[in-house]
């Protein structure tokens, strides 16, 4: 059993609770009808700048009318990251290469 690999990154705007947390369980796989991989997950954490009511008015309103309006947030990579982010990207897509065609009882086509 391999441990969960993860990073947090912390915006080049300094700000400690705007922070991105990227991971993978190199033992979780997900299948689809081609292959197996591990879940990359991206977490975005931002701070709220709403009251509880204006939250939740903006979730009915999602709920209710759909994608039409949108709350974006932005964040930027620092420089000095990079090596921790390439590190855990490459550990990623070994994992991916190590399990690629390996799709339970089905042939890859390769």
């Amino acid at each position: 059993m391999t441990a969960t690999r993860y990073e947090t990154f912390i915006c080049e705007c300094r700000d400690m609770g705007h922070d991105l947390r990227i991971s993978f369980d190199p033992d979780d796989e997900y299948e689809d009808q081609h292959m197996r991989y591990p879940e990359l997950w991206a977490e975005a954490i931002f701070p709220i700048r709403y009251g509880f009511f204006t939250r939740l008015w903006i979730a009915a309103k999602y709920v209710f009318r759909g994608h039409q309006e949108y709350t974006y947030g932005s964040w930027l990579f620092r420089y000095e990251d990079k090596d921790r982010l390439l590190n855990l990207l490459n550990a990623y897509f070994d994992r991916v290469e190590e399990l690629k065609g390996n799709v339970s009882g089905k042939d890859s086509g390769v």
